[in-house]
């Protein structure tokens, strides 16, 4: 059923507590997965060392790569909070409103997050003023 078909009130609240669900799991998945990213993978990786004929590899240098690793877990949980985080205002906005005016706020929200999505990795990767720059941007 496509979302602009229900209109039911009951069907509209059991929507907003499966978005509201599915918004608290994500949030947790995240969080769990970076800390054994964080605290076991790397750890691991920088005890494993072989060495072969002609090749010799040492997991001593991985924590480099770890801001690396941490924007793009950032990223792709980021993008996922937010789709659950506008099914939320969406469903939310659908008890008062129709499903035009629901859709027009969700594509709004939609586009408030992206942006902020993308000024909070560039303050992480470029510096707190570049984030700032970035942030005022999109207000603008």
């Amino acid at each position: 059923m496509k979302d602009e078909e229900i209109t039911s009130r009951d069907q509209i609240v059991k929507k907003i507590g499966e978005s509201t669900g599915r918004l608290i799991v994500l949030i947790v998945v995240y969080v769990i997965v970076a800390a054994i990213i964080n605290n076991f993978v790397f750890p691991l990786i920088s005890t494993i060392s072989f060495s072969a004929s002609s090749v010799q590899f040492s997991g001593k240098g991985v924590y480099q790569y770890a801001p690396y690793v941490n924007i793009l877990l950032a990223l792709l949980f980021g993008y996922f909070i937010l789709q659950a985080f506008v099914n939320v205002v969406y469903w939310n906005l659908r008890l008062k409103y129709d499903h035009p005016t629901a859709a027009s706020m969700r594509s709004v929200f939609r586009i408030i997050g992206v942006g902020a999505l993308v000024a909070a990795i560039a303050g992480a990767v470029g510096g707190a003023a570049s984030g700032v720059a970035l942030g005022g941007f999109l207000g603008i």
